[in-house]
């Protein structure tokens, strides 16, 4: 069994500014570029207690180094339209070159 049997089918969401209907303008999103990545929430000790005290899940996306997310990307889960911001830099935490696993 690979890492990437564990994957779900993701979707970019690219922001546009769109029509706001009462004459003005808004930035919303709308789906993009589809690709597959695997989700995980955080479960340490430190995080459960940051939970009990309020903040909300921290989530880690692992996907192939060929998909390029960014800080402030937006990517939905398809299976059930769940959207996450990205808030960190994918660069930062991409194995080596070298690697026979090559992950972001």
């Amino acid at each position: 069994m690979a890492l990437k049997d564990f994957f779900v089918d993701m979707q970019f969401m690219d922001k546009r500014t769109v029509e706001d209907g009462y004459g003005g303008v808004t930035d919303g999103f709308i789906p993009g570029a589809k690709f597959r990545a695997g989700i995980t929430t955080k479960q340490s000790t430190e995080a459960q207690i940051a939970y009990q005290q309020g903040l909300k899940t921290i989530y880690t996306i692992v996907f192939e180094p060929n998909v390029q997310l960014h800080f402030g990307d937006r990517v939905k889960r398809i299976s059930d339209g769940r959207v996450f911001r990205v808030t960190s830099n994918a660069q930062d935490m991409t194995t080596p070159a070298r690697a026979n696993l090559r992950m972001s």
